[in-house]
């Protein structure tokens, strides 16, 4: 039994204490590398909004073209698109 408790000793002192985590997160490396990643975040949201918009262009285009030739094959409507 006593081989235990000193392995339970032992494994505690595996665990970071929060004081000791909370200067990791405000390490200067860490902390611009958290600003990298939010700029690249916010890049790939913004070319994603953007692709969005262009297909809801062509989408536009491609029903005022249906409308305005009054061709009787409504695909968008059919399609459920």
């Amino acid at each position: 039994m006593a081989e235990n408790k000193s392995n339970v000793c032992e494994s505690c002192k595996c665990h970071v204490p929060i004081t000791l985590r909370d200067l990791f997160w405000q390490d200067p490396f860490f902390s611009t590398n958290w600003d990298d990643f939010d700029t690249l975040r916010d890049q790939m949201f913004q070319e994603t909004k953007s692709l969005w918009s262009k297909f809801d262009n062509r989408i536009k285009r491609l029903e005022s073209r249906e409308e305005a030739t009054g061709s009787g094959n409504d695909i968008v409507k059919h399609e459920g698109i």
